[in-house]
């Protein structure tokens, strides 16, 4: 009961704090508006695993099915051309060396920077890293088992910093993490895959560092060199392209992180918190924009919800929104 109770709280604020935003963007509230709340707390209660009895409180079985099949991402079907990243080689001249050794490192400070995002409705950071090849995926050790907190994989790589990656079996929102969904390879090696698909969707890096996006055998993934990737979705922008989402992209409000890459190489990583009442969350769309606002060439959404997590430096960064703290991840990006 206190756990439901807790769960129309967050909710019922949820809605107030949305019909506020609604009645700042329009002259007066009369038609339409609570049809616009009912979508945004259907949307955001459909993709959880612990409140979508919170979607049959505002609406029938019928609208929650209209609801959902008015607010989607449309599928890209074209997968990452690769010549539209072009990563620039930072190695000194051979006679350069000594004169440039000072200046990598104090470049090196410069490689992983962190920055707020803030608006009315949501508070996030982006973390970029100029040099891809520095990201790496970390994979929890009893993968099919146990997850891991990212800050213990951050350490069991050596890295810097981390965000959360692929998701995870989550029955009634009490998965352990152990269970992804999908496909994992790192270092060239597929170490998991959900038997019975011909195909996976892709977010992953090749061995020069271009992020990859698109659905795949794992054959073709081979094929691809792929060194390091998960399964998620779905993807924002592909090929400078963004993907057409309509409404809310039927992903609600919610905790988000995101990946990206921009033409020269560039990484941004992006976690925004959501489920409080300083921060409720962001939509696709939003997540998007974002992106498309930083540059990137590629883009995809990963994991949210509570497992939206970064770290820099073994400091929490960002606010997670599980009451138990953050959860334990089958994987992890980490830069190194």
């Amino acid at each position: 009961m206190k756990f439901i109770k807790k769960s129309l709280i967050f909710f019922l604020s949820l809605a107030l704090i949305i019909i506020i935003n609604v009645a700042m963007g329009i002259s007066s509230i009369r038609f339409g508006v609570f049809p616009r709340v009912q979508s945004y707390l259907v949307t955001t209660a459909m993709v959880t695993m612990r409140h979508q009895y919170i979607a049959k409180i505002v609406a029938s079985d019928a609208t929650i099915n209209k609801i959902m099949g008015a607010n989607t991402v449309a599928t890209i079907s074209e997968d990452t051309n690769k010549d539209n990243i072009t990563i620039i080689d930072e190695q000194p001249e051979v006679e350069e060396v000594a004169e440039v050794t000072n200046l990598f490192k104090d470049k090196d400070k410069q490689d992983v920077n962190i920055t707020n995002i803030n608006s009315d409705k949501f508070k996030g950071y982006i973390l970029t890293v100029s040099n891809p090849k520095k990201i790496k995926l970390a994979v929890t050790k009893d993968l099919g088992e146990y997850g891991t907190n990212l800050n213990d994989l951050i350490k069991q790589e050596n890295g810097i910093a981390g965000v959360n990656a692929s998701g995870f079996v989550d029955v009634d929102g009490k998965g352990n993490g152990g269970v992804p969904t999908g496909v994992i390879i790192k270092d060239g090696e597929v170490l998991y895959y959900e038997k019975g698909f011909k195909t996976y969707s892709l977010i992953g890096f090749d061995k020069n560092g271009i992020l990859t996006l698109g659905n795949y055998t794992i054959k073709q993934m081979k094929d691809l060199n792929i060194q390091d990737g998960i399964s998620f979705g779905p993807f924002l922008i592909v090929n400078n392209k963004p993907a057409t989402i309509y409404g809310d992209g039927g992903w609600g409000i919610n905790p988000r992180t995101a990946i990206g890459q921009k033409q020269d190489g560039t990484i941004i990583f992006v976690v925004i918190d959501g489920r409080q009442l300083n921060s409720i969350g962001a939509t696709i769309k939003e997540v998007q924009d974002i992106m498309i606002e930083e540059g990137c060439v590629n883009a995809a959404n990963l994991d949210g919800g509570s497992s939206s997590v970064m770290y820099h430096q073994g400091k929490l960064i960002n606010s997670p929104s599980s009451k138990y703290g953050e959860r334990p991840l089958p994987s992890a990006w980490i830069i190194k």
